[in-house]
């Protein structure tokens, strides 16, 4: 009788331990590939926020690149302004030495 008590303990603690092993791993696996799935999740969400700020960047870009052409074409009309006024300058001074 006690080699069956002996021999029944061995094969119920079999199965426990071969059960918690299955279920540790099924759960090991699970949790990978939850965590695999959140990763993913995470680096398309910072994938797509990174296209955003480089297309904003982009078009910062271009209004900087008009802005600077703004800037050389109100520059070259200032200097020809300049001219203009030192010119006049100049003539309503020849019209007072005249007088």
């Amino acid at each position: 009788m006690d080699n069956v008590i002996t021999i029944a303990s061995l094969i119920i603690s079999f199965v426990s331990v071969s059960f918690a092993i299955f279920m540790g791993t099924r759960n090991l696996k699970r949790s990978n590939t939850e965590d695999i799935e959140t990763r993913a999740v995470n680096q398309a969400r910072i994938e797509s926020k990174i296209d955003a700020v480089n297309s904003l960047v982009t078009d910062i870009r271009y209004d900087v690149s008009g802005l600077h052409n703004e800037f050389q074409k109100n520059n070259e009309r200032l200097i020809l302004v300049e001219n203009k006024a030192n010119r006049a300058h100049e003539r309503i001074d020849e019209l007072r030495e005249s007088r």
